[in-house]
């Protein structure tokens, strides 16, 4: 068999802001335990998420900026990378997750390929690539040559590798058809095909 090692521990309802200062609090706690978690799971990274609304007011970048600082103290002190994914709330914003990486250089991002607004969504991946240091690569549907028509995965792989992103490739199927394990093996067999592409690319030049 097989070994199974767990890259990113993606935990949710630890979010940081809340408008209720009791429900931070409750969230607050509940990320400490998930780090502890995480930990003892062998997890090398984290993600929590920062919670709030997607115009993010300075108010809550605030208390968004200084639960991540807290957050990399529990962190730092059991060797795990915290990220944030652009998941919901501001982090579906590429110029929202930059002005948080800016303000909390430490925090790296979870890359879910789907999440950003679709009509903006291959800026936001040159825009977010390089803070990379976890990936979701989302399919939802495949078909006959084995490409997902929903978006141009391969120029969304393509740019992370050359963008230098060396991690793990995770992947999230939704698949349409309900068809979790065909999608999986699909996927998988669609990122080798790209990354094995752009590796004949880089040994030619």
């Amino acid at each position: 068999m097989r070994a199974c090692r767990l890259v990113v521990s993606p935990v949710d309802g630890a979010h940081i802001y809340d408008d209720d200062p009791a429900k931070r609090a409750q969230n607050r706690a509940s990320a400490y335990r998930w780090i502890e978690v995480a930990q003892r799971l062998g997890a090398a990274q984290i993600r929590i998420d920062c919670g709030g609304t997607e115009d993010m007011p300075d108010a809550m970048f605030d208390i968004i900026v200084d639960g991540y600082h807290d957050l990399l103290k529990h962190t730092d002190a059991v060797g795990l990378e915290l990220l944030i994914e652009n998941h919901w709330g501001p982090s579906r914003h590429a110029h929202n997750l930059v002005k948080l990486f800016e303000a909390v250089p430490r925090v790296g991002l979870l890359f879910d390929t789907n999440n950003f607004p679709p009509d903006v969504r291959e800026a936001a991946w040159a825009t977010c690539a390089k803070y990379t240091k976890s990936v979701h690569i989302k399919t939802f549907e495949f078909d006959e040559h084995g490409n997902d028509p929903t978006m141009d995965f391969p120029k969304v792989i393509r740019l992370l590798a050359e963008t230098g992103y060396q991690g793990a490739w995770g992947i999230e199927s939704v698949p349409r058809d309900g068809d979790e394990y065909g999608a999986i093996v699909k996927t998988k067999a669609l990122i080798t095909r790209v990354l094995s592409a752009e590796d004949e690319v880089l040994s030619a030049e």
